[in-house]
């Protein structure tokens, strides 16, 4: 009874480390792996708890997951102009680690088409991704408050755009402008009577749909020439 008790118990041991190894190994898979930290450059931030991922030093991959860590600190901030003109990637992925995103970050990443951003980020700054005329992906996290202006101006490829509810303000003038005149008078008097402040979208001329909050005020011009009717928006209570 004893052997077969001691055999019992190493089954039991062995099955669990097993089970363990493979909940490593699926949790390992679910985690997008970092871009190696020498394709970019870092500048301590103004406290010295961390880093501030300040631009790039060679030719990046297609595909680009900011890292949490340089030299054993947390990289928290995205500087402005950091992503500038950076033509050869087509996508972005931003953990959690990242808390802001600077002025410009992104600006005529002319190939981009897909970005995911972290719940962490509260503000999408002015021209983050202008002139990102590819981008047609981008999720706007619950926790987002602000958009700034001229934040996707001239984001020619994105057709939807569904707005968290915990978006509070969208600043006036070329949030989302498409440079064309096709917008319908009425989106303003409808965002207005909807507790809205005005509007943001310049240059955007494939956005078709938009989801946002009742509550959400948002600046006059914000989706000026974007491609847009009142039956396009969705009020959310």
């Amino acid at each position: 009874m004893r052997k077969v008790a001691c055999v019992l118990l190493v089954l039991v041991m062995l099955l669990g480390v097993l089970a363990f190894a493979a909940c490593n190994e699926a949790s390992n898979t679910n985690s997008p792996e970092p871009t190696p930290v020498d394709y970019f450059t870092f500048e301590p931030n103004s406290d010295r708890t961390g880093y501030v991922l300040t631009g790039t030093q060679k030719i990046l991959p297609a595909d680009v997951v900011i890292p949490a860590e340089y030299e054993g600190l947390p990289v928290t901030m995205i500087g402005s102009s950091a992503f500038e003109g950076c033509t050869e990637i087509g996508s972005i992925v931003i953990l959690d680690n990242i808390t802001y995103i600077g002025d410009g970050a992104f600006k005529q990443c002319t190939t981009l088409t897909s970005v995911a951003l972290p719940n962490t980020i509260t503000t999408i700054n002015e021209n983050t991704f202008l002139s990102c005329t590819s981008l047609e992906n981008i999720n706007l996290p619950e926790g987002l408050e602000y958009i700034r202006m001229g934040a996707f101006e001239n984001c020619s490829s994105l057709t939807t755009l569904k707005f968290p509810r915990t978006l509070k303000l969208i600043y006036s003038t070329n949030v989302f402008n498409a440079g064309s005149t096709s917008i319908a008078e009425n989106i303003d008097d409808m965002l207005s009577s909807s507790n809205s402040y005005v509007s943001i979208i310049t240059g955007c001329d494939s956005l078709q749909n938009i989801e946002l909050c009742a509550s959400t005020k948002v600046g006059k011009g914000a989706f000026s020439g974007a491609s847009l009717t009142t039956d396009n928006i969705l009020i959310l209570d």
